[in-house]
């Protein structure tokens, strides 16, 4: 039941993000820069996701860009960040841009599935809430 919008430049690294999210039953979607990201995230034509995967570095717009517009344009959906650079300074500059969480790259199957478990949770949540 969970809905993933993968952001990434690399068609192998969306293929493996969607390989172990589709294995826990989450449907998933790909686009390959943060332009596409904010254009897909805000056409109220098309339908919602319940978390987004980030790449940082991409060309057109990078993630930190898109992950802004989509707040300044008030999408409040979980957006994990994810990289390569994995030192404590990026690590600092996700969190202080507000993302709700990172994950590093090689993605760990296993931190990737259970990520992807807590928002499903709390997604339950709000629909038995409501």
């Amino acid at each position: 039941g969970l809905r993933v919008l993968v952001t990434d430049d690399s068609a192998d690294n969306c293929r493996l993000f969607g390989y172990y999210l589709k294995k826990c039953n989450a449907t998933v979607e790909n686009v390959f820069n943060g332009q596409e990201s904010v254009d897909r995230l805000m056409d109220p034509s098309m339908p919602s996701v319940d978390m987004v995967l980030m790449d940082l570095q991409m060309p057109v717009l990078d993630g930190y860009s898109a992950f802004n517009e989509l707040r300044k344009q008030g999408l409040q959906v979980p957006v994990f960040a994810t990289s390569a650079s994995t030192g404590v300074e990026d690590r600092t500059q996700v969190t202080k841009a507000g993302f709700t969480g990172f994950l590093a790259k090689p993605i760990d199957p296993v931190e990737l599935i259970t990520v992807a478990q807590q928002v499903l949770d709390m997604k339950n949540e709000r629909s038995n809430a409501a």
